[in-house]
């Protein structure tokens, strides 16, 4: 008699508490915003003016199903005396509130990051809603018309750009990804300095294009012009502002030296012929040592090369046996990775940009004597 009492008791339960749920499911949207009011900004473009900033959202907007075409993504300006009173400027002007939740990548113009470039970042770090990991970069001329380009694939070009400047790229030494967390600790750290990737826009060369299966900025026979990004060069800062730039050919040996590269192409020439190597286990070792009341930086890179490619055809041999490098192809590579290096650190001198967190090391290992540095 106690069982089944004990089982009645539960099924009811069970079922009153199904009833609330079902009551607050017909009554109560539980604060969500409607969506037909909503635009979820999946990337902002900010650039400087005369009077303040002005701020492009790329958004996904949602269409009736009923619609024909849709737009994958439209672009949307506002101009404000700061980055808040921009984005406001869209809402009044359009009508959708832009929700920053998703929002996953941040472009500076060209011109906004000679000045101080946190007085564009700080509204983004203060708001709760977006994420520390939303990507941040510089982009060559104005950010507005860096999010109206369009790529090959059609895809929408906030996430072609984040495909540019994903995990696989780093750890292949292609380009240096920075996060909003990790810029902003860079710029209050010891150093105020820090590095974003720049990114060029390529025109794509093609003598006819498909018809746009998607809405877009197509003419009546479908063509578009399409664009290509260059992530490989990196921006360099200083107390906010610009003060320099990585080339590719930098960019890359600063991801062997600060990152896990799982495998990187080098290219080398020897006796006039160009190879291409393929590091792997690449080991790198950044040193502050104090020695006679003065710091001394040592840096050392170890790798594991193989050979990929060259300009002249190769025996079955040699392509066969292509874990053997020569010793002279090999010194030809040591040597190039050598003045690169040496490069990287005269432009750390020469900016001010301490990218490879030198000031902070001293600061760790020797805080009494960190304040005499310059």
């Amino acid at each position: 008699m106690r069982k089944f009492s004990f089982r009645r008791l539960t099924s009811l339960g069970l079922m009153l508490l199904l009833g609330v749920f079902a009551f607050f499911f017909l009554t109560n949207d539980f604060g969500l915003i409607d969506i037909q009011k909503t635009a979820i900004v999946v990337g902002v473009g900010v650039d400087r003016r005369d009077e303040g900033f002005r701020i492009t959202a790329q958004l996904t907007v949602p269409l009736k199903s009923d619609q024909g075409q849709q737009i994958s993504a439209v672009e949307v300006s506002g101009d404000g005396a700061t980055v808040g009173d921009a984005l406001t400027a869209i809402s009044a002007t359009t009508g959708w509130y832009p929700r920053l939740t998703f929002c996953e990548l941040i472009v500076l113009g060209e011109q906004l990051v000679q000045n101080d470039v946190y007085a564009a970042l700080e509204y983004f770090l203060r708001n709760e809603n977006v994420s520390d990991n939303a990507l941040v970069a510089v982009c060559e001329g104005e950010a507005k018309r860096f999010l109206s380009e369009r790529t090959p694939t059609n895809d929408i070009n906030t996430l072609a750009t984040k495909k540019v400047l994903s995990q696989e790229a780093k750890l292949a030494g292609i380009t240096a990804p920075v996060s909003l967390r990790e810029f902003s600790a860079d710029y209050f750290g010891e150093a105020s300095s820090g590095y974003l990737p720049f990114i060029r826009t390529l025109e794509q060369a093609s003598e006819s294009q498909p018809p746009q299966s998607q809405g877009g900025q197509g003419g009546e026979d479908g063509s578009q012009s399409k664009s290509l990004f260059d992530a490989s060069a990196t921006a360099l800062f200083y107390q906010g502002k610009q003060v320099g730039r990585m080339r590719s050919e930098e960019t890359q040996v600063f991801c062997m030296l600060t990152n896990k590269i799982r495998m990187a192409s080098y290219p080398t020439e020897c006796s006039g012929i160009s190879y291409t190597l393929g590091l792997r286990r690449v080991k790198p070792s950044m040193q502050v040592k104090k020695e006679n009341d003065r710091f001394r930086f040592t840096v050392s890179l170890e790798a594991y090369a193989i050979m990929l490619d060259s300009n002249v055809s190769q025996t079955i041999r040699e392509i066969a046996s292509s874990e053997k490098v020569d010793a002279d192809i090999l010194s030809a590579a040591e040597q190039s990775l050598t003045d690169r290096i040496r490069a990287l650190i005269a432009l750390s001198r020469e900016t001010k940009c301490d990218f490879f967190g030198v000031r902070e090391s001293i600061a760790k290992k020797y805080p009494r004597e960190a304040e005499l540095l310059g």
